[in-house]
C-alpha cells in the first residue's frame, strides 16, 4: 500500500473509533442515539474495509468531483428558484407556475440533491481528520491539500443548500420532507431486522452506503424511493448516485481537470455484457446424444461423453405431456416457496432457491409430477450403462432462478470428497449423479446450468474450484445453452458447476432425480451416527451426512404406481413421508466468497479444442489473480430528478430423527433448531475438550519421559560418569524437563 493509501485510512480508522459509542453506566435516556451511533460506526467500518481494496488517491479526487460538481449544480438551481420571486407576476401566474409540472419535477431533483449532498458528505467526512495532523512526507501533504479542496467545496455546497432551502420556504414552495434517520441507507425504513439488512446489504461503488439488495426491491420502494438500487457498473449503485455520476460528475470540468480516465469505464456497458452472457463458451453438441425409441449406439454415446467430461446431455427424455405435469408442479410449489420468502432472500444466493431446501423431507417425490423423472427409459438405459455394478434412486428435487436475477453463483461441486470413502472415488463409476431435466427452453439469457467440463473434486482442497472473484471469464460462460424442453442433464455430482444470471423475466426451473452407486449406497447405509456426535464410520467427531440422505422420500402410495423396473430402484426410500415446506430463505452471496480453494495457476485450454480444460495448480509468483465480474442486467437510466423506481433470516431448517422404521417424530420447527443448536454446542464443546486432553496428555507424558532421563543420567554419574556424554545427547533435557514439571503441577 502506498503513503497516500495508508495516511487516508489511518485518517479513516480514527475517525471510525472516534465514531464508536463508549460503554456508559446509565444509557436509557439516549438509547437511541447510542443505536443511532452504532450503525453510523457499522457503516464506516463496511466503508474502510471496501475502499482499502481500491485506489484510495482516485476515490477521493472523484468525491471531490462529485461534491464540486454538486455544488454548481445547487447554485445553478438557486438562480431558477429566485425566478419565481418576480415581483411583476399575478397571483393567478404564481399559482399557475406552482401547479406546474416542471416545477414539481424541478422540486423532486431538489430533493435528490439533498439526498446526494448528504451521501457525499458522509464519504468525505470519513476521510477529512478532526485536527490538523502532522506533516510527514510528500503523501501526507498532497493528502492534506486534497482534504481541504474537499472540505472547502462541501461547505460551499452545505451552504448553497442552506440558502436554496432557505427561498423555497420564502416562496411557500413545497419540498419533499425528509430526515436522515428515516433513510435506508441510516436503517430507518426496514422491518425489525436492520442489523442483518445493514451487515449484508451491498455498498454503493460511488457514497459507500448500503444500496437496496436484491429481492428487496419493491419493499424499500415503497417504503423510500430514493433508496432505489440497480447493478451497473460492476456492482450495486443508488439509481440517484449513477445518474448523477453518468449525467454530470464524469462530464464536468472539474473532473476534466483531473486529467484521469473514468473510473467506472472499466466495466462493460449493460448491452454489450448482456450480449454477450448470452453467448456460451461450449458447443453443446459434443456433449450431447440424441435418444431413440430402441436400443443402440446413442446409449454407448451417451455413456462415453459422461465418462470422459463428467456429464451429458440427453435429448428426447421426457414427452410433451410428461413436461407439462412436471412444470406446472414446479409453478405451483415456486408460488408455495415465494409465500414464505417475501424478502427474496433465496437459499442459493439472492433469487436462486433448491426444491430440496424447501421441503420438510429434503426431496421432491412426493409430487406425483416427479414420478415422470423417475420413469424416464432413456435415462435408465443410459444409467445402466455407466453404473456397470448397479445403482439405486436416492431422491430428488431440482432448483429453479428467479426472472432478472442478475448475479452468478460460484463454482462449487455438490459432492466433496470427505463424504465420499477413497473407494468410492471412482471417475468411471461415480458415487452419485444427477439428473436435471428441462421442462421449458433453455437459452443464454434465461440462467443456464454452467459446468467445467472434466473437472471434479475428488481428492481435498487440491481440486476444489476456485471462488468467484478468481474465475476466467470463460469458466462464466461455459454454459448447457440452446437446450429444448425435455433434455436430461446427467451429471456428477462432483462436477464443478455454478449459476448464471437469468435476464429474462420468467422463472427458469431445472428439476431433478439422483442417483448412487450400490458401493457408495452401502456406504451410506452403516452404522452413521447422522449428528453432531461421533461417527464409527466417518472416523470423525461428526459425521459427514445428514438425515435426509437415508431417510424414506418416496410415499407407499406414489411407490405402488411405479413399474416394477423402478421399484426395485427405489425400495431404500419408500415409507412415511413428511410434506410442505419449512423456513428455507436465507442471505448468501457466494460470488462475493473469499479465497476458500487451493492456489491455482491461469487456465490453458486443451489441444483438443472443447473437448477438455486442463489446469495448471500453483501458487506464488506463477498464480494469476482475477477480478471479480458480478452478473449484469441492463439498466435504464432515469434522471437524478426521477429516481424512483429483510428479514435477513439464516435457517439451519428442520431436520427429523430417522429410525429402521422410518418413523417420524412430530416435532415442531423451533423444537428442532434448538435441538440442533444444542447438539451444536455439546459438539463443539467436545471438540475443544477432546483437544485439550490430548495435549495436556501428551505434554505430561513427554514430562515424565524427560524426567526419566534425568534420573538415569544422574545414576549413570554415580556409577561410571556418563552423564557427560549423555547430556551431550540430550543438553536441554535437565531444563525442558524442569519446565515441563512446573507447567504440569500449575
Amino acid at each position: 500500500m502506498d503513503g497516500f493509501s495508508s495516511a487516508a485510512l489511518g485518517v479513516a480508522v480514527g475517525n471510525f473509533r472516534r465514531a464508536c459509542p463508549e460503554n456508559r453506566a446509565n444509557c436509557l435516556p439516549v438509547l437511541p442515539s447510542l443505536v443511532r451511533q452504532q450503525r453510523r460506526a457499522r457503516q464506516m467500518y463496511r466503508a474502510i474495509e471496501a475502499i482499502s481494496l481500491q485506489n484510495v488517491l482516485l476515490f477521493l479526487q472523484v468525491i471531490f468531483v462529485c461534491i464540486k460538481t454538486l455544488c454548481e449544480l445547487l447554485v445553478e438551481s438557486s438562480v431558477q428558484i429566485s425566478e419565481f420571486a418576480d415581483p411583476d407576476w399575478s397571483d393567478e401566474e404564481r399559482q399557475c407556475v406552482h401547479e406546474s409540472d416542471e416545477l414539481q419535477s424541478l422540486l423532486r431533483g431538489l430533493s435528490s440533491l439533498r439526498r446526494l449532498l448528504w451521501r457525499l458528505g458522509l464519504a468525505a467526512e470519513l476521510f477529512m481528520p478532526e485536527g490538523e495532523g502532522p506533516v510527514d512526507g510528500s503523501d501526507a501533504e498532497a493528502l492534506q491539500e486534497l482534504q481541504a479542496s474537499i472540505a472547502s467545496s462541501l461547505a460551499k455546497a452545505k451552504a448553497s443548500w442552506a440558502k436554496l432551502e432557505s427561498d423555497i420556504i420564502s416562496l411557500r414552495l413545497k419540498i419533499e420532507p425528509w430526515q436522515e434517520g428515516s433513510t435506508f441507507e441510516a436503517g430507518g425504513c426496514t422491518n425489525g431486522s436492520v442489523p442483518e439488512q445493514q451487515r449484508t446489504a451491498p455498498l454503493c461503488r460511488l457514497c459507500l452506503l448500503p444500496a437496496v439488495p436484491l429481492g428487496m426491491e419493491a419493499e424499500i420502494e415503497e417504503r423510500d424511493p430514493g433508496a432505489v438500487s440497480a447493478p451497473w457498473r460492476g456492482g450495486h449503485w443508488h439509481v440517484q448516485c449513477a445518474n448523477f455520476w453518468l449525467r454530470h460528475a464524469s462530464c464536468s470540468k472539474a473532473f476534466k481537470d483531473l486529467k484521469v480516465e473514468d473510473p467506472f469505464e472499466e466495466y462493460i456497458d449493460m448491452e454489450e455484457s448482456l450480449e454477450e452472457q448470452c453467448e456460451s463458451s461450449l458447443e453443446v453438441a459434443d456433449f450431447s446424444a440424441t435418444a431413440e425409441p430402441l436400443e443402440g449406439n446413442w446409449i454407448d454415446d451417451a455413456a462415453a461423453i459422461f465418462h470422459r467430461h463428467g456429464f451429458c446431455i440427453l435429448l428426447n427424455a421426457l414427452g410433451g405431456q410428461e413436461i407439462s405435469d412436471v412444470l406446472q408442479t414446479c409453478l405451483q410449489v415456486e408460488a408455495d416457496m415465494l409465500l414464505l420468502d417475501p424478502d427474496r432472500l433465496g437459499c442459493r444466493d439472492a433469487g436462486r432457491y433448491s426444491f430440496g431446501a424447501a421441503a420438510k423431507s429434503g426431496h421432491m417425490l412426493h409430487h406425483p409430477a416427479w414420478q415422470h423423472l423417475l420413469q424416464s427409459r432413456p435415462v435408465l438405459m443410459v444409467l445402466k450403462r455407466v453404473f456397470r455394478e448397479g445403482f439405486v434412486f436416492c431422491g430428488g428435487g431440482g432448483d429453479f432462478v428467479l426472472g432478472k436475477t442478475v448475479n452468478y453463483q460460484s463454482l462449487h461441486s455438490d459432492l466433496g470428497p470427505s463424504r465420499v470413502p477413497p473407494e468410492c472415488r471412482s471417475d468411471s463409476e461415480p458415487p452419485m449423479i444427477s439428473v436435471n431435466f428441462t421442462v421449458q427452453p433453455v437459452t443464454g439469457e434465461n440462467g443456464p446450468l454452467r459446468v467445467v467440463p472434466g473437472r471434479r473434486h475428488t481428492c481435498e482442497k487440491s481440486d476444489a474450484p476456485p471462488c468467484f472473484r478468481k474465475e476466467p471469464e470463460v469458466l462464466r460462460q461455459s454454459k448447457l445453452c440452446p437446450l429444448p424442453p425435455g433434455a436430461a442433464i446427467i451429471r456428477d455430482l462432483r462436477l464443478w458447476h455454478g449459476g448464471t444470471p437469468n435476464g429474462s423475466n420468467d422463472t427458469r426451473f431445472l428439476p431433478s432425480v439422483e442417483v448412487m452407486s450400490l458401493k457408495y449406497s452401502q456406504y451410506i447405509s452403516g452404522p452413521h451416527s447422522f449428528g453432531y456426535t461421533y461417527c464409527e464410520v466417518c472416523k470423525w467427531h461428526q459425521c459427514c451426512f445428514y438425515y435426509k440422505d437415508r431417510r424414506p422420500c418416496l410415499p407407499e402410495s406414489l411407490f405402488e404406481t411405479l413399474p416394477m423396473e423402478v421399484q426395485k430402484l427405489c425400495e431404500q426410500i419408500r415409507g412415511d413421508v413428511p410434506v410442505g415446506l419449512r423456513q428455507f430463505a436465507r442471505a448468501q452471496r457466494s460470488w462475493e466468497d473469499g479465497d476458500r480453494s487451493s492456489r491455482w495457476k491461469s487456465w490453458r485450454p486443451s489441444s483438443e479444442g472443447s473437448e477438455t480444460i486442463h489446469w495448471d495448480r500453483g501458487g506464488g509468483a506463477g498464480s494469476t489473480s482475477y477480478h471479480a465480474s458480478y452478473g449484469q442486467r441492463g439498466w435504464r437510466s432515469n434522471d437524478w430528478s426521477e429516481a424512483t423506481g429483510s428479514n435477513a433470516r439464516s435457517n439451519a431448517g428442520s431436520q427429523r430423527v430417522w429410525t429402521p422404521n422410518a418413523s417420524w417424530e412430530d416435532k415442531t420447527f423451533k423444537t428442532e433448531n434448538f435441538a440442533i443448536s444444542l447438539r451444536e454446542g455439546f459438539a463443539a464443546a467436545g471438540t475443544v475438550l477432546a483437544k485439550t486432553l490430548r495435549v495436556t496428555v501428551g505434554v505430561v507424558l513427554i514430562a515424565k519421559g524427560l524426567r526419566f532421563l534425568n534420573f538415569l543420567s544422574r545414576t549413570l554419574e554415580r556409577r561410571g560418569g556418563a552423564k557427560l556424554r549423555l547430556l551431550k545427547a540430550l543438553p536441554f533435557a535437565s531444563a525442558v524437563s524442569k519446565v515441563l514439571w512446573i507447567f504440569q503441577h500449575t
